[in-house]
């Protein structure tokens, strides 16, 4: 039985998207608090360690462009399951 109160796709989206513009705001806070005036400068380091983050990530997609995202670079780099733990390998994985 549908009592017709059940939430589409457009309101899903516009509470997700007010709750991660809400927590945006609120970390701006509490990175400025702690950073005693120095805010710019946590900012550009925070942005160096995101850009080296993403061109992990884009370099990883380059190599395995099937879907997958992280699970597929960490299984493609553990050298099969067969591998026992604590082995280096020696040859590449993929």
């Amino acid at each position: 039985m549908n009592s017709g109160r059940s939430f589409g796709v457009p309101a899903i989206f516009a509470i997700a998207l007010g709750a991660a513009g809400s927590s945006i705001y609120f970390i701006l806070g509490v990175v400025a608090g702690y950073s005693l005036g120095l805010t710019p400068i946590v900012f550009l380091a925070a942005a160096v360690f995101f850009v080296l983050s993403m061109m992990t990530y884009v370099e990883g997609n380059a190599l395995h462009p099937e879907r997958g995202g992280a699970s597929t670079f960490a299984r493609s780099t553990s050298c099969g399951a067969s591998s026992p733990a604590g082995r280096s390998c020696s040859t590449t994985c993929w």
